[in-house]
């Protein structure tokens, strides 16, 4: 929904009806998305639940299972 009212091609009730949701909530989204990408894509946003010795073992498991159907 966020895409499309930035985008520009509806209105942001026009988005919000194709969707069945308020138009308010249409344009919080679009705020929220346009303050947030420049961070997003700049790799500069962390996610919350973000453990970097987590992340490390995922790695490993994801080589495994490469590794495995190799």
């Amino acid at each position: 929904m966020a895409l499309e009212a930035i985008r520009g091609t509806r209105t942001a009730a026009e988005v919000a009806k194709v969707y069945d949701a308020r138009p308010n909530l249409v344009a919080t989204w679009k705020k929220q998305a346009l303050e947030q990408m420049p961070s997003i894509f700049a790799g500069a946003v962390a996610r919350p639940d973000s453990d970097p010795e987590k992340d490390a073992l995922y790695q490993e498991i994801g080589k495994l299972k490469v590794e495995l159907t190799s």
